[in-house]
């Protein structure tokens, strides 16, 4: 891949479950954060390295203390490198 891309996530809106696609053109420490409407910290779901490609990575709709949230919109922040995306979803109960 020649370009940084993410997918909207799938399905969307979700219930519990949610899948992020996204496509690295280089090896980078890859970081992916969901956030409340709030802004407030939910769950941090990926920090580590990738190597360049397309990639996947699923929420289940909890928190970082593995609670169930609740229903509403959440943002979600892919960084890699210097690079940062940020995409809405909505989880429906």
């Amino acid at each position: 891949p020649k370009v940084f891309t993410v997918s909207q996530n799938f399905p969307n809106p979700f219930n519990p479950l949610t899948t992020l696609q996204y496509t690295i053109p280089d090896n980078a420490v890859v970081k992916i954060t969901i956030f409340d409407n709030m802004g407030r910290l939910v769950k941090n779901l990926m920090d580590g390295y990738q190597i360049a490609g397309r990639n996947t990575i699923q929420w289940n709709a909890t928190d970082n203390n593995g609670q169930d949230v609740s229903a509403g919109l959440y943002f979600y922040t892919l960084e890699a490198g210097s690079i940062i995306k940020t995409g809405k979803m909505l989880l429906l109960k």
